[in-house]
């Protein structure tokens, strides 16, 4: 998801003085200024004069790579002003970015279950996709109506970042068993 943020210029000097700016983006990123520019995004803009003791605010985005990154990873967008001056002066600003940590999973069951009796059995297959940037290790358990039982072992599920896998469970039903839920959950 892009990131927004705004700088601001300020003027402490005693004259108007404009400022010329370019962002260069880490590679595979994108970053524009919003507020600047003839559109939205673009790469360089002009602050035009700000007057003595004022500031003007300028808004920029940043846009990750369509390439899931590392949580934690860290990038630096590069900020040039030029001063619009006879003698103009170079100022390079390093914007320090930090990739947050993105835990999103999504879960489904491909098997259909119809109608089960006891003393059956049903294996339930389920497709997980990882879709975060940091590395899962699950503890899988049941919970399961009166009379179920799972008869698979149950070991840790190792999810490394962008990845997906299939799992699949049994489960029994007694001859005393019940309707009801079955829920699987995931303890991270």
């Amino acid at each position: 998801n892009p990131t927004n943020m705004t700088v601001r210029f300020y003027n402490n000097g005693n004259a108007p003085i404009g400022y010329d700016l370019f962002l260069e983006a880490p590679s595979g990123w994108q970053a524009g200024f919003t507020n600047l520019g003839s559109e939205a995004g673009a790469l360089s803009g002009s602050t035009g004069l700000i007057n003595s003791e004022a500031y003007r605010a300028v808004s920029l985005v940043f846009t990750p790579p369509q390439v899931m990154t590392a949580a934690g990873a860290e990038r630096v967008v590069k900020l040039t002003a030029v001063s619009q001056t006879e003698q103009q002066e170079l100022t390079l600003f390093e914007i320090p970015i930090r990739v947050m940590t993105v835990r999103e999973l999504s879960i489904d069951l491909e098997t259909s279950l119809g109608t089960l009796r006891p003393d059956s059995s049903v294996t339930l297959r389920y497709s997980l996709e990882h879709k975060g940037n940091v590395d899962f290790n699950f503890t899988p358990s049941f919970e399961l109506p009166s009379g179920w039982s799972t008869t698979s072992t149950l070991e840790v599920v190792e999810l490394p970042w962008a990845t997906s896998r299939n799992l699949l469970y049994s489960l029994e039903a007694g001859k005393n068993a019940r309707s009801g839920e079955i829920k699987l959950h995931l303890d991270n």
